[in-house]
């Protein structure tokens, strides 16, 4: 049942997948970057 087209598609699900969670952290990163700023503008 391993015809190509089942590799390709898993290959793509993988990717985008893989792609995802890394724009997750990094948008997770940029809010936590965000926040920390914002609370030390708000302590001056």
């Amino acid at each position: 049942w391993f015809n190509p087209l089942t590799l390709i598609t898993s290959l793509n699900l993988g990717i985008l997948t893989y792609a995802f969670a890394l724009l997750s952290i990094v948008l997770g990163f940029l809010f936590m970057v965000n926040g920390y700023v914002f609370l030390a503008l708000r302590k001056n």
